[in-house]
């Protein structure tokens, strides 16, 4: 049994950009998420300068206009990243990128491409770089590490939640969100969200959800995956080493999470 159901939205549109930066005010210069491509979003509110709009994890943020359509997807984007082409052949021309976890609506396939839709230009996208959305395969943890483990070494980015750049509870929602299961975004929220699935009595088990104070990585295999702003970077070290850095720093283990019931 999994945790997390999509939130239903009220009559949807889609974000026809690579990404969008949102910010917590129409002033601020600090991000605090970010929108992805083909993302579901409802407007709130909107002016010349700026929209407000609640992303499809319900979170609220404002942002600059942005490029929309109405094409529902049939497939997400599991590769960081990866290129649109003017034609569905390797040798044409890239127009642009897409980002993970993109959704994508493929119209047409040919060649082993799909053709894109909800964007102003003919775009082709590599088919096994997408796979069905929804997916109808079960989650497991080792899915979930396999999809990180493609992240690795893309940047820290407060806010980010896509391909381009991850912060901690961004990785862990986009990779949950690959396998159909959604969830709040941020830490604080995550951690009251997922620990009714563990048990403080139950040993730590792959897969399980380890929260600090403002952070929170995945453990497997002895290791912690999970983005950060130590190394700046997403990552997989070793689990003791990277509780005794943060207990140098003064910052202990709160609890801990699980999106699989045992």
């Amino acid at each position: 049994m999994v945790k997390g159901d999509k939130k239903a939205m009220t009559s949807p549109i889609y974000c026809a950009e690579t990404f969008v930066n949102g910010y917590s005010d129409p002033h601020c210069q600090n991000i605090s998420t970010q929108i992805y491509f083909g993302e579901a979003i409802n407007i709130l509110e909107k002016n010349d300068t700026y929209w407000y709009i609640e992303s499809s994890d319900g979170y609220k943020s404002h942002c600059k206009p942005i490029k929309t359509h109405q094409s529902t997807a049939n497939y997400r984007l599991t590769m960081a990243k990866t290129p649109l082409f003017s034609a569905p052949n390797i040798k044409s021309s890239i127009i642009g990128y897409l980002y993970s976890p993109a959704m994508v609506a493929v119209q047409t396939t040919d060649n082993g491409f799909g053709l894109v839709g909800g964007l102003d230009n003919k775009s082709y996208i590599f088919m096994p770089h997408l796979q069905p959305h929804p997916n109808t395969q079960n989650i497991s943890v080792v899915g979930v590490i396999e999809y990180i483990n493609g992240m690795i070494g893309l940047p820290y980015i407060w806010g980010g939640r896509c391909g381009n750049g991850f912060d901690c509870s961004g990785l862990v929602q986009s990779a949950l969100a690959v396998f159909g299961v959604y969830c709040p975004r941020d830490s604080t929220p995550q951690y009251e969200y997922f620990q009714s699935n563990y048990s403080l009595t139950a040993p730590l088990i792959d897969g399980d959800l380890v929260f600090w104070p403002g952070h929170v990585g995945i453990y497997y295999n002895n290791l912690l995956y999970h983005a950060n702003a130590h190394h700046l970077a997403v990552v997989r070290e070793n689990y003791q080493q990277a509780i005794t850095r943060m207990a140098q720093k003064n910052i202990h283990i709160k609890g801990y999470g699980r999106f699989i019931k045992q």
